[in-house]
């Protein structure tokens, strides 16, 4: 997600300190879920991608998995979860490929801030996802976000996106430091 206070203060809503929030991606984890399973399947067998894509769809090999797949209501979001935890376990092709996923994100959000204007702006991007746990998803949006937008700073929100939400739903204005 990506928080510009800046963009409040240019259409004359300074007084009310609110957050604009965009979204990079709908559904980024989807997204690199589905993605995943079919680089895995793609991968060399004994691949950690290639043997956690076949685990997660309950497949013997790339045949079954393909026939998983046409039956699979929604893999997206825990097959994302797969991708990460292979690259934690030391696969490169895993690593590259969520390096390349957030390069991708990091693409998505600097082409919003650019749409709005504000690539020159000091700005906060704000991500909130378990997926950016994965040092290498997060690395690769911080890397392109801060070569785009070289006064951007990206960071996990300051407080819970529940807390904001609720307090947001309540009429609330939050005071940050």
């Amino acid at each position: 997600m990506l928080g510009v206070e800046a963009a409040a203060r240019r259409a004359g809503l300074a007084g009310l300190d609110p957050v604009l929030r965009l979204a990079a991606l709908p559904c980024p984890g989807w997204l690199l879920g589905w993605t995943a399973l079919g680089v895995g399947l793609c991968a060399p067998h004994g691949a950690a991608l290639h043997e956690g894509s076949l685990r997660y769809l309950g497949a013997a090999d790339r045949v079954a998995a393909l026939q998983a797949l046409r039956g699979a209501g929604d893999p997206g979001r825990d097959a994302a979860r797969m991708a990460a935890e292979a690259a934690a376990g030391g696969d490169p092709l895993a690593a590259l490929f969520l390096r390349v996923g957030g390069l991708a994100l990091g693409a998505s959000t600097a082409a919003a801030v650019r749409h709005l204007g504000l690539d020159g702006a000091a700005l906060t991007v704000v991500y909130v996802a378990a997926l950016f746990r994965s040092p290498d998803l997060l690395g690769g949006v911080v890397d392109f976000v801060q070569a785009a937008c070289p006064l951007a700073v990206v960071q996990p929100p300051l407080m819970p996106p529940a807390l904001v939400a609720a307090l947001a739903e309540a009429g609330r204005t939050l005071q940050l430091p």
